[in-house]
């Protein structure tokens, strides 16, 4: 039988749907040779399908599929079965099918909680994602108290992750902490939501100045946490503390519009989901009303309406605007944590479950040659193996505007 490479990293969709054809095909044939490699790429697939416009149900279908081949495999290829999982969970969520992702996110967790307890390299990171990502379902079938308890269990295991001497794991601990703070601000409690998001913003600032600069992903995650943050304020009817923070979040999103416009495009949507929509007209400067009366600017506690921009952070570090020009918070409908979640995942090229996760290095195998009903099959450049006990692999970049999380 000729054979093929599995096609690189930015394959388009449809290309790798026709990859996935033909290793069923061969799975059957011989399942112990191409199982693995089924499972593999079905897992890239599904990832990719997410960062597609109106493709999520497909997605979630591909990855349920994902799940079911490593459920066969089991053994050392219960961290794909994890990583399957935990992005079905974020879709299913994304999609509306609360009871289907939380029984999908309660299965990741489970999976990760077994490969931590023995000692499995990169399960504990891959933990933290899961929980949050549970916590996430949880709070949407109403169990608000209980998705707190699994976030504050992420958080703190991120809290230990961190490496003191060199800072390595403080994103995902400030990822960690938004996250807490984003769900008890969505439960009104707007006090206790500060402490975790001040401290969201204090870490992203921290790595501000890492050399070779932050990842457009890691932009993001501080865009968010500081657009947050001025969100609670505002809720407590302290706006004049809240505009340093959403002069911060509009800053990072012109810092990221420079480098991913598409990345841009995901975090309007993210902001949307949040209660608002930030857009630009030259750079930024005021919040303004707009003519059906629908931004924050006309709720009491926000205060009225600026015609000027918002004043810099009060610290020396502080994001300065890299322009001047209109910036426009309109009003939107927000039920925001399950998209947000499944947003950030497809966002990124990755989920929760393997942003610190160890990655195995091996020699890749190849697929079969797509048949004449799956279209012309084109070569790429070798994949790595499989996720397996040795740490989960990362299935390559799904085509997403950015890298990293």
């Amino acid at each position: 039988m000729a054979e093929r490479e599995t096609p690189g990293a930015g394959t388009p969709p449809d290309e790798l749907g026709r990859t996935v054809a033909a290793l069923r095909r061969a799975a059957r044939a011989d399942p112990g040779r191409y199982l693995p490699r089924l499972g593999y790429t079905l897992l890239r697939f599904g990832s990719l399908l997410a960062t597609e416009p109106g493709r999520m149900a497909e997605s979630v279908d591909v990855l349920g599929e994902a799940a079911e081949v490593y459920r066969r495999l089991s053994g050392e290829h219960l961290p794909g079965l994890g990583i399957a999982l935990q992005r079905q969970a974020l879709g299913l969520g994304a999609l509306g099918r609360h009871q289907e992702g939380l029984g999908a996110a309660r299965e990741a967790v489970e999976v990760w909680r077994g490969l931590a307890a023995e000692g499995v390299e990169g399960s504990r990171a891959e933990l933290a994602g899961a929980l949050l990502v549970l916590g996430g379902r949880l709070a949407e079938t109403g169990r608000h108290h209980e998705a707190l308890d699994r976030i504050h269990e992420a958080v703190e295991t991120r809290r230990l992750l961190v490496d003191r001497a060199d800072g390595t794991g403080r994103t995902e601990l400030a990822s960690a902490l938004q996250e807490l703070g984003v769900k008890l601000g969505e439960m009104g409690r707007q006090e206790e939501a500060l402490v975790p998001l001040r401290a969201s913003v204090a870490a992203y600032r921290e790595t501000a100045g890492t050399a070779g600069g932050r990842a457009v992903g890691d932009l993001g995650g501080h865009a968010v946490a500081a657009f947050a943050t001025g969100r609670a304020l505002l809720g407590l009817g302290r706006t004049d503390e809240a505009r340093p923070y959403f002069a911060e979040a509009a800053a990072l999103h012109t810092e990221i519009t420079a480098r991913e416009p598409a990345a841009t495009a995901f975090l309007d949507h993210l902001f949307a989901l949040h209660g608002h929509r930030l857009t630009y007209e030259g750079g930024i400067a005021a919040w303004t009303r707009t003519p059906d009366g629908t931004t924050s600017s006309d709720r009491p506690e926000d205060g009225p309406a600026t015609s000027g921009g918002p004043e810099a952070p009060d610290r020396p570090d502080a994001t300065p605007p890299a322009r001047t020009g209109t910036t426009t918070w309109t009003g939107a409908s927000a039920r925001t944590e399950a998209a947000a979640r499944a947003g950030a995942a497809t966002w990124t090229g990755a989920s929760a479950g393997d942003e610190t996760a160890a990655r195995t290095e091996t020699s890749a195998s190849t697929v079969p040659t797509a048949s004449a009903e799956d279209g012309p099959a084109t070569s790429g450049p070798a994949e790595p193996a499989a996720p397996g006990r040795g740490g989960p692999t990362r299935p390559g970049p799904a085509a997403s505007a950015a890298s990293g999380q």
